[in-house]
């Protein structure tokens, strides 16, 4: 196998690894959907704070203390078009498309914060992740066996 074929058998797996997380995100932000009736039964703050958490989970790529400790996103994208070293440079989608795909994220990541009642201000962002954590252990605390019990339905 010469260079050229090993960097698009590389390419190819990132892409796919890219569509399998992307599936993977979208599905950790909207699950607890399908049992909306049953966690509105235990407490109706569940949905609203699985909701929130999932906007952390989404954002907190650009929180202040992740961009200290791993970067910038959108530099990290930036030199995906131009350092041979970066994972995604010389790949057709991600080395040219991947930070307008993280930007358009991060928006409507940051519009659904006003929908579900997420405040999404950057330096108070670990304390309101603490926060939702916090409040969703409660919330939940004493539910255990429903909760763990609901996804072996029939």
């Amino acid at each position: 196998m010469n260079d050229v074929e090993l960097r698009d058998e590389v390419n190819k797996r990132f892409t796919l690894n890219w569509l399998i997380q992307g599936a993977a995100q979208h599905a950790g932000m909207t699950f607890h959907h399908l049992v909306r009736d049953e966690l509105d039964a235990l407490d109706s703050d569940l949905v609203r704070l699985y909701d929130q958490n999932a906007l952390i989970n989404l954002l907190q790529y650009w929180s202040f203390d992740a961009a200290l400790l791993f970067g910038w996103p959108p530099r990290f994208w930036r030199r995906s078009t131009t350092d041979p070293l970066h994972p995604f440079f010389g790949h057709p989608v991600l080395s040219h498309h991947g930070g307008r795909l993280a930007s358009a994220a991060r928006r409507r990541g940051l519009e659904r914060c006003n929908e579900k009642g997420f405040w999404p201000l950057r330096y108070f962002f670990p304390f309101q992740t603490l926060n939702v954590i916090g409040r969703l252990r409660s919330k939940e605390a004493g539910h255990d066996r429903a909760l763990f019990n609901w996804p072996r339905k029939p």
